[in-house]
């Protein structure tokens, strides 16, 4: 659902909970971050960054999985 133009909250944090959530489980020992932007950063456990952007944090986040996963 939306409130206004926007994304009611609870649907926000789903999606990014469940990103995150796929991170660990595909990459465990992984570190992440999301930043404003947004941006997100996978420190690898080799200590490799992997950095992407996209619409939405949850989106960032998993265009940074699967360049992480292009790189193994």
């Amino acid at each position: 659902p939306t409130i206004g133009w926007a994304v009611a909250p609870y649907n926000y944090t789903d999606s990014l909970d469940a990103t995150i959530a796929l991170v660990e489980r595909v990459l465990p020992g992984v570190w992440w971050e999301v930043s404003s932007g947004p941006v997100a950063t996978l420190q690898l456990v080799d200590n490799r960054y992997i950095c992407a952007d996209g619409a939405t944090p949850a989106i960032a986040l998993l265009i940074a999985l699967l360049k992480a996963g292009e790189t193994q």
